[in-house]
């Protein structure tokens, strides 16, 4: 490996103006400052930035939990960075209140997804856990803003989306009068069904409280969003990511508690072995790790050769641990 990091990196986000491409464009801010240059490419989403990466094009790729399985890596090339975020799992749709679920959907005009995408992944795997179709003329796999764009005018009966609460397409679907957000009533059952996913429970009000946001609690299904890297990313840039990751993500939002992440937990692609000295005393520590009278600074060396356990990238990001209530830990 060349002893010197590259000065420029190929970082794949998703669809124009979704949360991968905003928080992209974060890094790349940052990242800039510290002299490495972020170029950016646009995608479907996460199976099209994991084919991405796997072909050699980008080193570093935003990936949705649970699709690594899906892209065939026989020689284990990619490795998993850290979670970094919580997405959840939007279903809206048209018409009456379902009273049965995502069964409910079911013969209905559905917007699964764009064709590559994450959502489309969640989409196909929840539908065929309930022996619904995963395929048909009324399955469309349409990008969120055109699917966004059908709901609102009554060309589709629901559309999925996974994103942050933040994305445009989410926000503005949820003050729409004519439009509902579907709700999981067995959301114990798909997270042990669906080990990538587990239960955000959203309280009356928290996206918007002037607005009422959502006007009823509800709660949903959500992967973690992943920052994933070919095995031969140099360990410079890993650690730089990394530390920005805390950095952009670590103060939480009003769905993730304060320095939950960047965490290992739910990262689903082999963890990458991060080599060198990090400072980790800025970070929520495994409680078997932590001191009783507060916190102290921990730093990580290189072993012989240059490469470290795994417990140091461990050292590197936090932890947080489901409970069946939908809270984290």
């Amino acid at each position: 490996m060349d002893p010197f990091p590259p000065r420029r990196i190929w970082l794949a986000t998703g669809q124009p103006d979704g949360m991968y491409d905003v928080f992209g464009h974060e890094y790349q801010r940052r990242l800039a400052r510290e002299g490495l240059r972020v170029e950016f490419q646009r995608s479907a989403g996460s199976l099209e930035n994991l084919e991405r990466l796997l072909r050699g094009q980008v080193d570093v790729a935003f990936v949705q939990g649970g699709t690594y399985q899906l892209v065939p890596d026989p020689k284990g090339r990619l490795r998993g960075m850290a979670a970094v975020y919580r997405e959840p799992l939007w279903i809206f749709y048209r018409g009456k209140p379902v009273t049965d679920g995502l069964a409910s959907l079911a013969g209905r005009r559905l917007a699964l997804g764009a064709p590559g995408s994450g959502t489309e992944a969640i989409s196909q795997a929840l539908l065929g856990a309930l022996g619904l179709p995963t395929t048909g003329p009324n399955l469309l796999s349409l990008p969120a803003a055109e699917a966004r764009q059908r709901l609102e005018e009554g060309r589709i009966d629901a559309a999925f989306f996974v994103s942050s609460y933040r994305d445009r397409n989410v926000t503005a679907l949820l003050r729409r009068p004519d439009v509902r957000l579907l709700g999981f009533t067995r959301e114990v059952a798909f997270a042990r069904n669906c080990r990538y996913l587990s239960p955000v429970r959203i309280a009356e009000g928290l996206l918007d409280l002037k607005a009422d946001l959502p006007r009823e609690e509800i709660t949903l299904m959500a992967p973690a969003a992943l920052l994933v890297c070919r095995e031969t990313l140099h360990p410079r840039v890993v650690e730089q990511l990394l530390t920005f990751g805390r950095d952009v993500h670590g103060a939480g939002s009003l769905l993730d508690p304060p320095r939950t992440f960047p965490s290992r937990e739910g990262v689903d692609v082999p963890l990458h072995e991060h080599p060198g000295r990090f400072p980790v005393s800025a970070l929520r520590r495994p409680a078997a790790a932590r001191h009783k009278g507060g916190q102290s600074l921990r730093v990580f060396r290189a072993g012989r050769g240059g490469r470290t356990s795994r417990s140091s990238i461990e050292g590197l990001v936090t932890f947080f641990r489901p409970t069946h209530e939908g809270g984290w830990s």
